[in-house]
């Protein structure tokens, strides 16, 4: 008699944790998804020259314009950016949902809105994976400078410097330009490109592309993390004197579904003492 018991039992868990699987499924679709969350750090860093004290770094990422990123999610997006009357505004990368350039509707739309962006120094970006044709068309009409095609500095008073570079011309740079002082920021879209870059020791070094596990769980998130990001995808490294942080990001990449990993940008308050 004690068979059909333990078989019920059996039925009783399978069908608790296929109510468990579908409401964790549910959740990432129609919650998880849900809201625009501001991550706010504050950096210390001696390097930092003092007419820079306070700066304000508004850091976002992986947007994948699509799904439910439209057009009413950037018009709060871009709000929520511009309340915090940014110094730097900095993108890193993956625009679109999918591997190929936005409809010409959707262009507008999303030029429109990033030129809408304000800072005090510029707003600057590099290119994700997903990034195709157009892409630097749309970020340079939208009044963004491409950190790909060449580094920039913003100079402040007595001659200090805050150097704004990208990966893939960074070593070749510094090399070249060894005794270069001033605050060093690394820009990137995939965060292990810095295993090539650690010993340049930048002062702040930002990413994306890991969403820091956009099935945020435990061991099963190490799963499926895209290359470009098996080594660092969590939200924070201190790698060698680099401040590493990496952006959760906005949107989604192929499947809809945010667990434990809701929309967000960082803001970046730096001091130097």
């Amino acid at each position: 008699m004690s068979k059909p018991k333990k078989e019920n039992r059996n039925y009783k868990n399978l069908f608790l944790f296929l109510f468990a699987i579908t409401i964790g499924v549910l959740y990432s679709m129609y919650v998880g998804t849900l809201g625009m969350f501001t991550k706010e750090y504050s950096i210390t860093n001696s390097k930092l020259p003092k007419d820079f004290y306070g700066l304000k770094i508004i850091h976002i990422s992986d947007l994948h314009y699509g799904d439910y990123v439209n057009e009413s999610f950037l018009k709060k997006l871009v709000a929520k950016i511009n309340a915090y009357k940014p110094d730097i505004v900095i993108y890193t990368g993956d625009l679109y949902k999918k591997f190929s350039a936005p409809v010409q509707e959707d262009k507008v739309i999303i030029i429109n809105y990033l030129s809408k962006i304000i800072s005090k120094y510029g707003n600057y970006y590099v290119k994700g994976n997903h990034d195709r044709k157009g892409y630097e068309d749309i970020m340079n009409a939208a009044g963004f400078y491409n950190l790909n095609e060449k580094e920039d500095i913003i100079y402040g008073e007595n001659n200090n410097q805050i150097l704004l570079i990208a990966s893939n011309n960074a070593k070749k740079y510094l090399d070249k330009n060894k005794d270069i002082s001033g605050y060093k920021i690394l820009v990137m879209h995939k965060p292990d490109d810095i295993l090539a870059l650690k010993d340049y020791n930048f002062e702040l070094a930002l990413a994306g592309h890991s969403h820091n596990g956009q099935i945020n769980i435990p061991y099963i998130k190490e799963l499926y993390m895209p290359k470009g990001s098996k080594t660092y995808n969590k939200p924070y490294y201190k790698v060698n004197n680099t401040d590493l942080y990496i952006s959760s990001g906005l949107g989604t990449s192929l499947l809809n579904l945010r667990l434990f990993s809701h929309p967000s940008f960082n803001l970046y308050r730096i001091t130097n003492k």
